[in-house]
């Protein structure tokens, strides 16, 4: 009962500090509408893939040409499935099939031939009536019109190009155009996730760590002491609430953006809520771990930041991990809050189970064990060492 008792007393204590409020409820979603209304998804390349059936020198050179393209990205795929569940899911603009028979069929060879060793020959002689049109696949993203258009006008310009080498021949090549109903993801739809693991990271580092060490500094720990209530109904209550404002914080976030910009939540809420949980009690410890470090209330702020910092800007939060230094990317892919923001984004957009993302509730789970074993080690009440 005391431990229930306590954790109501913290909840409403919360709750009645209002620029604690803030930072925690409304700092977040003010962050989503700034970083949301900016649009970034609009801006940017458009990301091709490339399935290569044919692997000749004559495919190669074309994926070499487009991939000297500036305004396209070109993403090479062994199978066509899997590139094509891609862009079903909208991680890509365009899927270009290249056929096994691309420019490989005897005539069409002898007429590269005969181009390249009699440049000077008359153009009639490189026409053949039994050059026959290749159809080649392209299939696209129809809910992101804009990228898929920059890239096709790429693609039909290369191959009007290779059209004019082979002077005299019909068009060799058809480009056969196939919409593909993606779930047309925008970066609003990558950023709340992220927002969400940002926001449970901090409620569970900063307000334990300035909470801790204004206790401490103040004498009020030491005071709980004497009381009826043990030091684990004290923790308990400062962990529970913590959580309950977790899931207030997570459930505001997510209601604030289906309403605004319409995101897309197709996952688990209760495999999402999991995750909260999980998330919170490993940020909770470490903010326990760290309010033993910070000795005063101006040393808080440094000690949490150093830490907080590096995490947030290199766990893909608002942005992907990817266009990061290949050498950062294995320091940032052992964040603790990257494992979050994973799970959390993979759970929401792509409506991913517990065993799709088995890998971050492991790291999840391991980070959240250290934290504990720490906090539990460092932690103390007021009393002196």
């Amino acid at each position: 009962m005391t431990a229930i008792k306590f954790t109501l007393a913290s909840i409403k204590m919360f709750f009645r500090n209002k620029q604690g409020l803030f930072w925690s409820l409304f700092l977040p979603i003010l962050i989503m509408v700034i970083f949301g209304l900016m649009n970034f998804g609009n801006a940017g390349k458009s990301n091709m893939a490339i399935v290569d059936m044919a692997k000749n020198q004559q495919s190669k050179t074309l994926i070499s040409n487009l991939q000297k393209v500036d305004i396209i990205s070109v993403t090479q795929y062994d199978n066509e499935n899997d590139a094509k569940a891609k862009l079903e899911k909208g991680d890509l603009d365009l899927v270009l099939a290249i056929p096994k028979n691309f420019l490989s069929t005897p005539t069409m060879h002898a007429a590269t031939q005969n181009l390249q060793v009699a440049p000077g020959a008359s153009l009639q002689s490189l026409s053949s009536p039994s050059l026959k049109p290749i159809d080649i696949t392209l299939y696209y993203n129809q809910g992101r019109q804009q990228q898929a258009l920059a890239g096709t006008t790429v693609l039909k310009e290369t191959f009007d190009q290779i059209n004019h080498q082979i002077t005299g021949t019909p068009n060799l090549f058809v480009l056969d155009q196939k919409a593909v109903n993606s779930r047309n993801l925008n970066y609003i739809d990558f950023l709340v996730p992220g927002i969400i693991a940002m926001a449970i990271m901090q409620m569970g580092v900063f307000s334990i760590v300035f909470v801790m060490v204004q206790y401490r500094n103040k004498g009020i720990m030491k005071r709980l002491l004497v009381t009826p209530m043990k030091p684990i109904e004290f923790i308990s209550g400062q962990v529970l609430t913590r959580m309950v404002v977790s899931v207030l914080q997570v459930t505001v976030i997510i209601s604030m953006a289906v309403l605004i910009f319409r995101i897309h939540m197709i996952g688990s809420y209760l495999l999402l809520l999991f995750l909260v949980f999980l998330g919170g009690l490993l940020f909770i410890s470490m903010g326990f771990t760290m309010s033993s470090l910070a000795k005063t209330e101006e040393s808080a702020a440094p000690v949490a930041n150093v830490i907080i910092f590096p995490m947030l800007f290199l766990s893909g939060i608002f942005f992907p991990s990817e266009a990061m230094p290949v050498w950062l990317q294995h320091i940032a892919y052992y964040f603790p809050l990257r494992f979050l923001a994973d799970a959390m984004r993979r759970v929401m957009t792509e409506g991913a189970s517990v065993v799709d993302i088995r890998v971050d509730i492991y790291w999840l789970i391991i980070w959240a064990a250290i934290m504990i074993i720490l906090a539990m080690l460092f932690f103390n009440f007021g009393q002196e060492e």
